[in-house]
């Protein structure tokens, strides 16, 4: 809902242009105005699959044109994990 009330609000603050919105939480007919951004994952195949499984999901089930995830490059380091970008 909030996601709905922001891309509202700047297509009021800026009328003729498009508005762009980013949202973690989604809800029914959410993809219609916003996209979904399904978060951070480690670049692992177990999350490569998962992150894959969730945008082709969201994509075709939910009806959510603009989905994407980030992946991380991870390192392994005496002190435990490093994540670089």
């Amino acid at each position: 809902m909030m996601s709905s009330t922001t891309r509202d609000a700047m297509a009021k603050r800026r009328p003729g242009l498009r508005t762009f919105v980013i949202t973690r939480s989604t809800f029914a007919g959410a993809g219609a105005q916003v996209g979904k951004w399904l978060g951070d994952n480690l670049s692992t195949w177990e999350h490569y699959r998962n992150s894959i499984a969730g945008m082709l999901g969201f994509a075709s089930l939910f009806q959510v044109p603009e989905v994407g995830s980030d992946v991380w490059l991870v390192s392994l380091s005496f002190s435990g994990f490093v994540l670089l970008t």
